[in-house]
């Protein structure tokens, strides 16, 4: 960059149009864009070429170049750039694309020299630009960096406008935005409906001032602040929320939504370029979990707890290839005899090197990652296999068994467990299927349908955890159960709690009049147990009989 001292910029521009022939042979001959303006952006002089190249007239002068010049997705970068030179006089020499009068795209390389006019504390800027010629195999079009749908920069504009703040120093705030249960909008109105939406609610963003706003992936939208102040992240929050709470009339149809947040802060001695995105959208998706219509500051224990699950997906795999999982037998016995009827199969892992232990927190981490299928078929079959051994000395005893969700309403779990039937020769009404609440609530029918077929084949079912979700009596109504299981919950309280004690004495109630079998789960003190005998509970399950039995402990008791 050069300055240019103690020199007035009206007697350089009447410098530059006085002698008119050396401008002409210097400028007009050569394919050079000029262009003078002031510190507020307005165009002071543009040489005829600029003019006739870009398709425009005189009537720019006093224009701000960059209301029309640049286009949306340069607007941020630029205004960067400018603001770094409000504040230390540095305006370095860079490419940037423009937008003629036509509409169309050009890159242009810029040399920029800032003139200092001190007689009134101000200055201008003589911008001379060359225009690009790239070759078409290389060429970088506006439909590289633009997004077609909302015309905001892409991720290849998010990265250079980034490496931008980061070579200048700036501290700033990235922002990744997902819009709330856009999915169902496209479902049912369509994708042209969706991309609709996101044209109208692209254009409010543009609108936001000192902002960059580009388009991610889907539904996302990123957002670029030169801000790492709290109350400053939190007003742009309150703006986005706005524009995304706002009614949108499309084809008469009135739509609003909201939208999940998640917030990244960088200083210049911050985290790398590549990872800012990662860090943002883990916040997004912490913010989600917790309901979605929500703000998550990204914090660095949720990229270890990420690292963790990681970890333990690959463990999860190892132990399922070199069999280091185990099953524990839970007796459930008559609660007025105390004598042993049948047993729950539990899943243990007593090789898992990790400090994760608790057997709850990798069934559900199974769940997320879908390992739980092929877990819940090792299960299937090494149960299967022990209702083999146990049927030559008592074919009476059954065997409960836990099935996830997704193994429930897969598609060829029904026929699976047929062939595990004829594949070890067990009789199915040795076999009960536990399902939870959760499972039922996500298709009543379809559950409905498939505990159907299960019957039929010979299975008992069993709802598991009865009072752990809405505990619906409409379930027990309409579904097929045989069995329903009290959740330990209940059970810790009916001895202190008088209306815990009503509540689970009127469901063993009603459960007898639908004809089913109640069993309490997690008896632990003989109270329980005494007070259980009184509401005419059948069977039940805990340590106060029993703890869980390894494999030979099982067959050693029947």
């Amino acid at each position: 960059m050069e300055l240019v001292n103690n020199a007035s910029i009206k007697k350089i521009i009447d410098d530059l149009q006085f002698d008119s022939n050396l401008y002409k042979k210097i400028y007009d001959n050569n394919e050079i864009l000029i262009l003078i303006w002031n510190s507020d952006g307005e165009i002071i002089f543009t040489n005829e070429y600029f003019l006739e190249k870009l398709g425009y007239s005189k009537e720019i002068i006093g224009k701000k170049w960059t209301e029309f010049l640049i286009p949306e997705f340069e607007k941020f970068r630029i205004t960067n750039m400018i603001s770094r030179l409000k504040k230390d006089g540095k305006f370095h020499n860079h490419e940037n694309q423009i937008r003629t009068k036509y509409n169309h795209i050009i890159d242009v390389l810029w040399s920029n020299s800032l003139i200092l006019d001190e007689s009134i504390d101000d200055f201008a800027v003589v911008s001379i630009g060359i225009i690009r010629e790239k070759h078409i195999d290389n060429k970088i079009n506006e439909f590289e960096i633009v997004d077609p749908i909302t015309k905001l920069g892409n991720n290849y504009t998010l990265r250079r406008d980034v490496v931008d703040l980061y070579n200048a120093g700036v501290d700033f705030t990235l922002y990744l935005m997902g819009l709330d249960n856009f999915k169902l909008l496209n479902n049912i109105h369509g994708h042209k409906f969706g991309n609709e939406y996101l044209m109208k609610i692209a254009d409010e963003f543009k609108n936001i001032s000192n902002i960059g706003a580009y388009r991610g992936y889907g539904d996302g939208f990123i957002f670029i602040e030169k801000t790492t102040d709290y109350n400053d992240i939190i007003k742009t929050i309150d703006r986005i929320n706005k524009i995304v709470n706002k009614k949108i009339t499309l084809e008469n149809f009135d739509y609003s939504t909201t939208c999940s947040v998640g917030i990244t802060t960088c200083s210049k001695d911050g985290s790398k370029i590549e990872e800012l995105h990662q860090d943002s959208d883990i916040a997004l998706n912490e913010a989600k979990k917790r309901g979605k219509n929500n703000h998550v500051f990204y914090n660095i224990r949720y990229k270890t707890k990420i690292k963790e699950e990681q970890l333990l997906f690959e463990l999860i795999n190892k132990a399922i290839a070199r069999d280091e999982f185990k099953l524990n037998f839970q007796p459930i016995f008559n609660i007025e005899t105390k004598k042993i009827k049948d047993f729950e199969i539990l899943l243990r892992w007593p090789s898992n090197p990790t400090s994760k232990k608790n057997i709850g927190y990798i069934i559900g981490l199974a769940e997320k990652t879908n390992q739980i299928i092929e877990i819940d078929k090792w299960v299937v079959e090494r149960t299967f296999s022990s209702i083999k051994e146990v049927a030559n000395d008592n074919d009476k005893i059954k065997f409960s068994l836990n099935i996830s969700t997704k193994s429930f309403y897969s598609n060829d779990f029904i026929q699976y467990l047929k062939d595990m039937i004829d594949v070890y020769g067990i009789n199915p009404e040795q076999i009960i299927i536990e399902i939870t609440e959760y499972s039922i609530i996500r298709n009543v029918d379809t559950a409905f349908k498939i505990m159907k077929e299960l019957k039929k084949i010979g299975f008992i079912m069993s709802l598991d955890d009865f009072g752990t979700e809405y505990s619906s009596l409409n379930y027990l109504s309409k579904l097929p159960f045989d069995i329903l299981k009290l959740d330990k919950s209940y059970i810790d309280r009916i001895v202190n709690e008088n209306k815990a004690f009503i509540i689970v004495k009127s469901i063993i109630n009603l459960s007898k009049e639908l004809g089913l079998i109640t069993i309490a789960e997690g008896i632990e003190t003989e109270k329980q147990l005494s007070l259980l005998k009184t509401m005419k509970c059948e069977l039940g399950q805990g340590y106060l009989i029993s703890k869980p039995l390894n494999k030979d402990e099982m067959l050693s008791i029947i």
